[in-house]
C-alpha cells in the first residue's frame, strides 16, 4: 500500500513542497487539500492519504481573460515501508475559460466536498485540465 504523505506529514516522512516559479500569468494558488487520515508507519504517527490523493488548486491570473501557464515542481514522499523521496514537474496551459461544453469533473466535485472549507466560487471552478 501506498501513502502520499500530507502538509505536515507527521512524526514521519517528507511533506509536500510545490513551487510555481516559472509559471506565466499568476497570481496566486490556493491549494483546498482534503482532511488527512491520521494512521502508524514504522511505529510512528504519520498524517496523510491512502493510495491516491485528488487536490483542487485554484489559480488565479494575473491578467484576467489570458491564459496561465503552470510550470509546478512538486517535492513529495510517497510511502509504504518507508517514505521515498519523489520530485515530479508538472506542465499545463490553462484557458482563460473553459472550452465549450466542458463538463464538470465527478472525482474533482468529490475532492472539494470532502475537503474542510470550501465555497460556492470553489464548487463552480470543478472543471478537468489535461496538461
Amino acid at each position: 500500500m501506498e501513502d502520499l504523505l500530507a502538509r505536515t506529514g507527521g512524526d514521519a516522512g517528507i511533506p509536500p513542497h510545490f513551487t510555481f516559479d516559472g509559471s506565466q500569468n499568476l497570481a496566486s494558488v490556493e491549494m483546498l487539500w482534503p482532511r488527512p487520515e491520521i494512521f502508524q508507519s514504522a511505529g510512528q504517527r504519520t498524517v496523510g492519504y491512502h493510495h491516491e490523493l485528488i487536490l483542487p488548486i485554484v489559480v488565479t491570473p494575473t491578467e484576467i481573460g489570458e491564459p496561465i501557464r503552470l510550470d509546478t515542481q512538486i517535492e513529495m514522499g510517497i510511502c509504504e515501508e518507508i517514505c521515498v523521496p519523489v520530485e515530479v514537474e508538472l506542465l499545463a496551459e490553462l484557458a482563460a475559460k473553459p472550452p465549450n461544453g466542458a463538463a464538470k469533473d465527478p472525482a474533482i466535485s468529490a475532492a472539494l466536498s470532502a475537503a474542510p472549507r470550501h465555497t460556492q466560487r470553489h464548487r463552480a471552478m470543478h472543471r478537468r485540465t489535461d496538461p
